[in-house]
């Protein structure tokens, strides 16, 4: 009786060593992006844009966007980075896709409505929580200002 627990035993480590590797072999490629890089994003003009992130070791990733694609491959621990070239501003929104690629599998993921334009980073005290109607000749301000854009 004690060898059929022993071989029953036995069985059920081998289903869940066969499991786990068959989980491993099916699991397809990973993709992960900084949240950034998401619907409705601005990248700056002008100037060589960063664009990283993590998928699955040995991967080739290559970013899509307005005409441009630049491809590299991940390291040993699954990290990337390229640049995408230079771009004018645009009003025009555009897709952006990153996609990653081992062997067979492939993984996507696509932003909508990217943008190109000026990115800026603010931070400050409650004065950036103040709205124009708050400020000294809003009104004016306003009525005179040819900027359609913003």
């Amino acid at each position: 009786m004690s060898t059929r627990v022993f071989s029953g035993s036995k069985t059920l480590f081998a289903a869940i060593i066969l499991g786990l590797a068959c989980a491993t072999i099916h699991a397809g490629v990973e993709l992960k992006l900084p949240a950034l890089f998401e619907d409705n994003m601005v990248l700056q003009r002008e100037q060589a844009v960063p664009v990283w992130g993590d998928a699955t070791p040995g991967s080739s990733v290559s970013v899509t966007f307005r005409g441009q694609t630049k491809t590299t491959t991940t390291g040993a621990d699954g990290h990337w980075q390229l640049k995408l070239d230079p771009m004018k501003a645009s009003l025009e929104p555009a897709e952006f896709t990153v996609s990653a690629k081992l062997n067979d599998e492939t993984s996507t993921h696509t932003s909508q409505g990217a943008l190109v334009g000026e990115v800026w980073i603010c931070s400050g005290q409650s004065n950036m929580d103040m709205v124009l109607a708050g400020v000294s000749n809003s009104k004016d301000e306003v009525g005179s200002a040819n900027l359609p854009f913003i």
